[in-house]
Formats: C-alpha cells, sequence, structure tokens
C-alpha cells in the first residue's frame, strides 16, 4: 500500500483557555487528505496539537462535517413546560 500523497487541506490555531488553568494556550488543528492509488480508498486525517490522530473515510469525514456544523448552527431550544 503506497501513499502517492499527502494533501494539508486546512491548518488553524485555535486560542483556548481552562478556566481551572492561570495560563491561556492554544490548539493546533490540521486536516489532511491521503491521494492514494485509485484502486485504493483515500481517507482524512484530522491531527490536534501532533498528540492524537483521527483516520476518517471519506464516507465518515462527511457525517462528522454535518454533525460540527449541526452543532455550530445549534441555538438552543426554549421549554414550553
Amino acid at each position: 500500500m503506497k501513499v502517492i500523497s499527502n494533501l494539508i487541506t486546512y491548518r488553524h490555531s485555535f486560542p483556548y483557555s481552562n478556566p481551572l488553568e492561570d495560563e491561556d494556550d492554544e490548539c493546533i488543528i490540521q486536516i489532511s487528505r491521503t491521494l492514494r492509488r485509485t484502486d485504493i480508498d483515500d481517507y482524512i486525517t484530522v491531527e490536534v496539537d501532533g498528540l492524537m490522530d483521527l483516520y476518517l473515510s471519506i464516507d465518515e469525514a462527511k457525517i462528522l462535517a454535518a454533525e460540527i456544523m449541526s452543532a455550530a448552527e445549534y441555538v438552543g431550544g426554549k421549554s414550553n413546560e
């Protein structure tokens, strides 16, 4: 199984602060797509701070993207009680 290329499609640093810690920090997220021979499926890699890699098929990546968009657009409902 030979990888042809690894195309980085997104790389961004997000600041975050933890209320339990005194210092602010940042998190680097990198998303790439591995382009491979036509007889082998491509996959998406999501890397967080170089500590965690998440490997997803193209279909799994689309499902995750839809869920992220849904969460980003969620406003919160009001209870009718």
